[in-house]
């Protein structure tokens, strides 16, 4: 029987999924593993360098798992709420940081384009708190209203320093994103206690 053009689209995504998932992923799970046995040998300063390249292994680790999982099913297919679940497990798998999630029951009629800004920024600022946090806990809230969707991202690790503020961890690109969407995003970083994003996105119906 002849494959529809969708067919056909689909099993190549599962084919690009699976080359990606198998190649890269051990790759870098290689990487991990090495750079960890490096970190054991090592001390002081050194020891905290080869740290920061495994957290930044865990960050990319956790892109390509997101890649993978858009390219396999598109994200939002599922709807926004299992969406963010499973980003959220993956997170955790991945980087070893642990999650609660609280999610409003009135998600299911939010706007396509406004769920979809929402669920990139929170795979942005997941990747962030896996790069720089050093955090061991991350807290994300999921709320909507007949105005805006809302997401609250806070975790416990070591804040937002100036340098970062200015212009680092991708915050350019994404108050971008959610400029063009009509929202805004504030940011909550005492210094040593942690970092709370909080980002409200319209969605008209």
């Amino acid at each position: 029987m002849k494959q529809s053009a969708r067919e056909v689209r689909d099993h190549e995504r599962h084919r690009i999924a699976r080359d990606i998932h198998d190649d890269l992923g051990q790759s870098l799970l290689v990487l991990k593993l090495e750079l960890g046995r490096l970190c054991n040998s090592l001390a002081g300063p050194l020891c905290a360098q080869v740290d920061q390249l495994i957290r930044h292994v865990d960050a990319t680790m956790l892109s390509l798992r997101t890649i993978v999982h858009d390219l396999r099913t598109p994200a939002l297919e599922i709807g926004l709420s299992d969406a963010v679940q499973r980003q959220l497990d993956d997170f955790s798998r991945v980087t070893g940081v642990g999650h609660r999630l609280q999610i409003a029951p009135r998600l299911d009629n939010v706007n396509p384009t406004a769920g979809i800004v929402v669920f990139r920024t929170l795979q942005e600022l997941l990747a962030n708190v896996a790069r720089h946090a050093k955090a061991s806990q991350v807290q994300v809230d999921l709320d909507a209203d007949p105005q805006a969707l809302t997401l609250r991202v806070q975790d416990d690790g070591i804040g937002i320093g100036p340098v970062l503020r200015a212009g680092a961890c991708g915050l350019h690109g994404m108050r971008e994103r959610i400029r063009d969407a009509g929202g805004s995003m504030a940011i909550d970083s005492p210094a040593g206690a942690g970092t709370c994003v909080t980002v409200s996105i319209p969605h008209p119906h």
